[in-house]
């Protein structure tokens, strides 16, 4: 009976154990932000909408800050500058296998109690290739899943140039 509840008190630790969050902040004293809206300087209408709703998402998910409109820690503005979408690579019979996704940002973050800018990136590149053939599920197979990724790499990047200490 004793062993039982040994092994059954090592298996509650372990299920504890994985909740543990490495999350890190070098601002501690950040615990909300606003993302503004993105200013779209490209044909691609959605494009703003999408990257405001994607950045809100990933920030929730996230859940270092919490998203606030009204006397925010923080501010997080952005503008999509260029969209592009081109070939990217041929098979052997000259046929189109690849598309690459380019998108520019320009990015600031803002540390409203500290009236200070901590990351502004006025020209940052982001890219993604997609094969619409591909049978490999590690790779995108349309130009939605290859923009959806391209708005998780700048959630990621702007996160380890703000909130992370490593």
């Amino acid at each position: 009976m004793v062993k039982n509840f040994y092994y059954i008190f090592l298996l509650l630790l372990l299920f504890a154990g994985c909740s543990y969050s490495v999350y890190t902040s070098e601002y501690p004293h950040l615990k909300t932000i606003y993302i503004q809206p993105f200013e779209n300087k490209t044909v691609e209408y959605a494009l703003a909408q999408d990257t405001q709703n994607s950045l809100v998402n990933a920030f929730l998910h996230d859940g270092r800050l919490k998203i606030n409109t009204q006397n925010p820690d923080s501010e997080l503005k952005g503008e999509i500058i260029d969209y592009k979408k081109k070939i990217f690579s041929y098979d052997n019979a000259g046929n189109v296998q690849e598309y690459q996704i380019q998108i520019l940002f320009s990015v600031t973050f803002t540390d409203l109690k500290m009236s200070k800018t901590i990351y502004e990136n006025k020209s940052l590149l982001l890219t993604k290739t997609y094969n619409p053939s591909s049978t490999n599920v590690n790779i995108e197979k349309t130009e939605e899943e290859a923009i959806n990724k391209i708005f998780s790499d700048l959630f990621d990047h702007i996160i380890k140039n703000t909130l992370e200490s490593w």
